[in-house]
């Protein structure tokens, strides 16, 4: 059964859902490693001595510890910077990545050669696109080749309805079930975030006993001996201040 105007309209509004979540989540990261620098800038001011450990490697380490890496191996969805991707302009580019999964449904590969036809770059020079889209359109490319390549198949057809692409081999329930799962994975991802260490000292900063557990959670963690509790809670009164 194909779809309907109907189902192609819901399909669209959870697909509107899952790119304001990318957004959210996208931001969420940002922030929280913000918090997590500020943490770790606070506590070099307390640290009296160091372990004898690389510097940068030391540092790294810290801010995973207070994060949720909630990010992908690639740059974030939303907030990308892309561009061409390097690939010699041929007409076989428009065949699936060769390093896909060999299990890929057919629908998967009709997907991603009509995604293709709009958004590899030798197709945009022909297009009536503003910068912003063309600059979209890029990012989809190189979205889409990632997501045939691991097999992640609900990306790859939240990408394809955002281009008003369809799949008409896939009952509208399952698109919806798709859908609907990547929009609770990226749910999941942003509750990771707001139960770490980071996000609980950014977003209570007027706790200054909640501040000074953490504070003492992260020099043990070094293997730092924390100062005295009243130390600590003036050190983040004198902080607030600034």
């Amino acid at each position: 059964m194909s779809l309907t105007k109907r189902h192609k309209r819901r399909l669209k509004e959870i697909s509107r859902m899952i790119t304001s979540t990318i957004v959210i989540r996208d931001d969420m990261v940002e922030i929280n490693l913000e918090y997590a620098h500020e943490i770790e800038e606070f506590i070099s001011q307390i640290e009296t001595s160091r372990k004898p450990q690389s510097s940068n490697e030391a540092h790294e380490e810290e801010i995973t510890a207070l994060t949720t890496d909630v990010r992908e191996n690639e740059p974030s969805d939303s907030k990308k910077t892309s561009g061409s991707t390097g690939e010699h302009q041929t007409e076989t580019n428009y065949e699936p990545p060769k390093r896909g999964v060999d299990n890929a449904p057919s629908w998967a590969k009709g997907l991603w050669k009509k995604i293709a036809m709009k958004c590899h770059p030798d197709r945009l020079n022909f297009q009536d696109l503003t910068a912003i889209e063309i600059a979209k359109r890029q990012q989809y490319m190189l979205d889409s080749r990632s997501a045939y390549e691991i097999g992640d198949w609900s990306k790859l057809l939240y990408i394809g309805i955002q281009l008003d692409e369809f799949v008409e081999d896939l009952s509208s329930s399952k698109q919806l079930e798709m859908l609907e799962s990547e929009y609770n994975m990226l749910g999941q991802k942003i509750n990771d975030v707001q139960s770490s260490l980071a996000w609980q000292w950014g977003n209570n900063w007027e706790n200054f006993s909640l501040r000074t557990r953490i504070v003492i959670i992260c020099c043990r963690n070094k293997g730092v001996e924390p100062p005295p509790k009243d130390e600590i809670m003036k050190l983040l009164i004198k902080l607030e201040a600034e």
